[in-house]
């Protein structure tokens, strides 16, 4: 389980750390390639659990949310190998 969040001490470090435009690129930044992909994982999880109360098959519908799990997971690593500094800097 991850650790919780402290926005708040986020929010101060994102004061000291960026201007207003790099944090304006950035939360652009997550919310095209990040929050989508997260909105629609979640979705999709309700789909699962409305198809399991019918007893439909799952198997279309897993294999796609895995796929989809799997392309937010690799946005996140790309912006994470973008924003994190090079070596040596």
């Amino acid at each position: 389980m991850p650790k919780e969040l402290d926005l708040d001490a986020l929010e101060a470090d994102f004061d000291t750390n960026f201007s207003p435009e790099q944090r304006e690129w950035l939360a652009h930044l997550l919310h095209d390639h990040v929050s989508g992909l997260v909105a629609t994982l979640a979705m999709q999880v309700e789909i699962v659990k409305k198809m399991l109360d019918r007893d439909m098959d799952l198997n279309d519908e897993v294999m796609s949310l895995k796929e989809n799990m799997r392309n937010a997971a690799e946005h996140i690593k790309g912006i994470e190998t973008v924003i994190r500094p090079k070596r040596g800097e």
